[in-house]
């Protein structure tokens, strides 16, 4: 593990997200010469987000070809601009992993403080979970959050630890701003930082479901190659599955996915035993930030929109009907890969 000053190194947030959000605009109070913000390229969008609030720029740094950041590819006219780094790791929606040494020292060299979101740490596949700290604290801080190791969103607890000099600037300005966590808030978060059983169950939840789609591609693989980028293929599959999980039934609830051909597309379907769409809302639950009248006002409603966008893109198209079991069954049709492209 990797020790800090309890007094001058750590502090608690409002989750993380609000300190992804903020973090820019305070820092930009203390370097108004600094505009730029340097963060992956792919990415959740609360990092290009946080410079937004802040009114200066975002600028994407490029995804080397195994994944993590190609921190040579970045312009020197924006690194002497940078205001901070953020890396991510590992990433969402990847899942790859950065070289965290490689971007502190990248920081220290170039005088820009990396901050590094480091809230999937606990669902590294390839070794032990890794922290920037592991390097040092000098011009470097770590963020951790409950809502994914602990399925504690709700919550929005969390913490930032590393150099002494930003986290006690952060967290004197962030007092102005009312940014801190309540008192029976933080004794919950202990009790869940300190406990490490639950976690196992989490990662045990996450890796059966990577398996469950590690077997839907190779579904789609069998059935015959696809006009579609595998990340791509991927996103679209995790997005339906995971609405057939969170609207199948709690207890003993069944999904199937079933690939085949019919003429020039591979067909994917999945299949669950949940409550279902109405008929007439069928057409309409693939709009952006529409849910069903099942949906209780549960999910987002942008996951099969997500979905939609893509397959479209490549092609090809999804639906809605019934499953043989009463649910909702979603039927993706995409051109195999020595069909004709899709006229644009």
């Amino acid at each position: 593990g990797v020790v800090v000053d309890p007094e001058r190194a750590v502090a608690a947030c409002v989750g993380t997200k609000e300190f992804v959000a903020t973090t820019a605009q305070f820092l930009h109070l203390r370097r108004p010469d600094r505009d730029t913000v340097l963060y992956p390229s792919v990415s959740y969008p609360t990092y290009a987000m946080g410079a937004t609030l802040a009114g200066i720029r975002s600028v994407a740094v490029p995804e080397l070809p195994g994944g993590g950041l190609d921190l040579d590819a970045v312009d020197p006219a924006d690194i002497d601009r940078a205001l901070l780094l953020w890396t991510n790791s590992p990433a969402n929606p990847t899942g790859h992993l950065t070289d965290l040494a490689r971007a502190a020292a990248w920081g220290r060299v170039h005088g820009v403080p990396v901050f590094s979101d480091e809230c999937y740490a606990e669902f590294t596949w390839e070794g032990p979970p890794r922290t920037i700290l592991e390097s040092g604290g000098d011009g470097v801080v770590a963020v951790h959050s409950l809502s994914k190791r602990s399925n504690l969103a709700g919550v929005r607890a969390g913490f930032y630890a590393g150099d002494p000099d930003l986290v006690t600037y952060l967290l004197d300005v962030r007092r102005h701003a009312g940014l801190m966590v309540p008192g029976p808030v933080q004794a919950g978060a202990v009790v869940a930082f300190e406990d490490d059983s639950h976690v196992d169950r989490q990662r045990a939840a996450y890796r059966d479901r990577l398996a469950f789609l590690a077997d839907a591609l190779d579904l789609a693989e069998t059935a015959g190659c696809v006009r579609i980028a595998p990340d791509a293929l991927a996103h679209v599959l995790v997005n339906v599955l995971e609405n057939a999980i969170k609207y199948g039934r709690e207890r003993g609830g069944r999904i199937r996915v079933t690939a085949g051909r019919t003429g020039p597309y591979v067909v994917l379907a999945v299949d669950d035993d949940g409550p279902g769409i109405a008929a007439s809302e069928r057409c309409t639950i693939f709009g952006m930030r529409v849910r069903g009248s099942a949906a209780a006002g549960r999910g987002s409603g942008i996951g099969l929109a997500i979905a939609r966008s893509i397959v479209e893109r490549a092609g090809g198209d999804v639906a809605a009907a019934r499953s043989p079991w009463g649910g909702a069954r979603f039927t993706i049709r995409l051109r195999g890969a020595e069909s004709e492209p899709a006229a644009s």
